[in-house]
């Protein structure tokens, strides 16, 4: 399997003038795009990059983000995406951890080689050009950074071949034609629009980013203007484009192809909504993760099934459902989901302990809790540590947020474990309703025509808006902390 950056350069010499990225000041073509990443992987040879050095990159919407990836991956590099906002305090403690060579940044924080975005115009242009070579595939290609439980980020290392097996199969499952045009709103150093962006140049398509899921002139002003013909968001965006521009998609029904959503859960209401505006377009909802890539797709388009359900396994994709024990459970019970594929990522950046711990038998134990049904299709519940102990009966917060859900006037919601005197544990429920009317007493008399005794929350709460993480899912972590500081506090 030949590597992204070869691919690119591939499409590059067979399509010179196609235009490859597009951001909201600034088009790239294959041509363009190819000189830039030898440019700057020459100027990063010249000063002593080489194989197996880290290169970190602040998010930023122009050519010489994305250049800067596939440069770092030129000279045997690992390419580091972060946080556009970050402060150099922060950005500096990063530097640290990953031991980077080279930071290219608008900071310019202190570091062994430290690049501004602003100078690389005038760099690339004087830089004396050097033999290159395509990358090893066995090399690592990229370090994505993960949130972990104690505030400390993990650094999942994806080889070159990762990098590659996972835009083959967004490109092949996804069945993404060559001449798609597709546009985004999702932060430049998550996970989902790099490999978006892999998959958009192994394929040979172009790709716009906008900054911010709010620009929606800017998002149907380009779906005009670059004949856009699929979009790629999480469920929060949906419901965005739902609030702000109400069925405007609609007058593009017989130009958008495809709808990739992908993160967290989509709520029936947002699957409608997209069935009705977009009613010839075909819609893929898409389970992954950083550590494993694209494991399945669903075609909620034309298959009606539960808003868990996350299709089959992608090709090469082998998952199993195990148990406290590691021994594999039958269709319809929950387990532990473990995966085996090429996306598998290396490891965990300097953390061999724990990289070895989340290993067996070649499977990688992920922290999702899930499911097959008979007929061979996936449901993800959600995180195995979300899992709510009320006085030894285990309940996923995300049961209760489908049966709430289902209950006429509730627009969002989210469910998380509180401390609880007698059961250790107890379920709480924050709802934001459409229908003020709407109280905590009525929520839970119907949750009790929906759910067992034990499992109706013992609070119930109605709030205005529901905090979201960075990348748009309801922040479950932020809530479960928020109320057990007030439970410490006696309130």
């Amino acid at each position: 399997m030949k590597t992204v950056v070869e691919k690119l350069f591939e499409n590059a010499d067979l399509y010179p003038d196609k235009l490859a990225v597009v951001f909201e000041n600034e088009e790239v073509t294959y041509g363009q795009l190819k000189d830039a990443i030898i440019r700057l992987a020459s100027w990063f040879k010249l000063h002593g990059v080489t194989e197996g050095d880290r290169i970190i990159a602040q998010a930023h919407y122009g050519k010489w983000f994305f250049a800067t990836c596939y440069a770092a991956q030129l000279c045997g590099a690992a390419f580091i995406p972060v946080e556009k906002t970050l402060s150099d305090k922060t950005l500096s403690s990063i530097i640290q951890q990953m031991s980077a060579k080279v930071v290219v940044s608008w900071l310019a924080p202190h570091a062994e080689i430290s690049l501004s975005y602003g100078e690389l115009d005038e760099l690339a242009d004087k830089v004396e050009l050097q033999p290159w070579a395509f990358p090893d595939p066995g090399s690592v290609g990229a370090i994505l950074l993960t949130s972990g439980t104690t505030g400390t980020p993990k650094g999942a290392m994806l080889t070159n071949k990762n990098i590659a097996a996972i835009a083959d199969v967004i490109v092949h499952e996804a069945n993404i034609p060559e001449n798609d045009i597709g546009i985004t709103f999702l932060p430049l150093n998550h996970a989902a629009p790099m490999r978006r962006m892999d998959a958009a140049v192994y394929g040979g398509c172009t790709y716009i980013f906008i900054d911010g899921v709010f620009k929606l002139h800017l998002f149907y002003a380009y779906i005009s203007k670059y004949h856009v013909t699929s979009f790629y968001v999480p469920p929060s965006g949906i419901t965005v484009l739902q609030q702000f521009s109400q069925d405007k998609l609609y007058e593009y029904s017989d130009q958008i192809q495809y709808v990739y959503i992908v993160g967290s859960v989509m709520q029936e209401p947002q699957r409608e909504f997209l069935k009705r505006v977009l009613p010839k377009s075909t819609l893929l909802y898409i389970y992954g993760t950083s550590e494993n890539g694209t494991l399945s797709m669903l075609h909620f388009d034309h298959l009606q099934k539960d808003i868990r359900c996350t299709g089959k396994p992608c090709k090469g994709v082998d998952i199993r459902v195990l148990d406290e024990n590691y021994h594999d459970v039958p269709a319809g019970k929950t387990g532990r989901l473990a995966i085996r594929s090429d996306m598998n990522f290396l490891g965990y950046w300097d953390m061999p302990e724990i990289t070895d711990s989340l290993y067996c038998d070649d499977y990688f134990l992920s922290n999702d809790a899930g499911y097959f049904d008979s007929d061979g299709y996936l449901y993800v519940l959600g995180r195995i540590d979300d899992i709510i102990n009320i006085g030894g009966l285990k309940v996923h917060p995300t049961e209760i947020e489908n049966a709430a859900l289902e209950i006429e006037g509730i627009e969002e919601c989210i469910c998380f474990d509180i401390p609880n005197e007698l059961t250790g544990s107890a379920a709480c429920l924050l709802v934001r309703c459409r229908d003020e009317t709407l109280k905590a007493k009525a929520i839970r008399a119907q949750l009790l025509g929906k759910l067992d005794t034990y499992k109706i929350p013992s609070r119930i709460e109605i709030i205005s808006e529901i905090k979201k993480t960075e990348s748009g899912k309801p922040d479950r972590k932020y809530y479960r902390q928020s109320f057990i500081f007030r439970y410490n506090k006696g309130d």
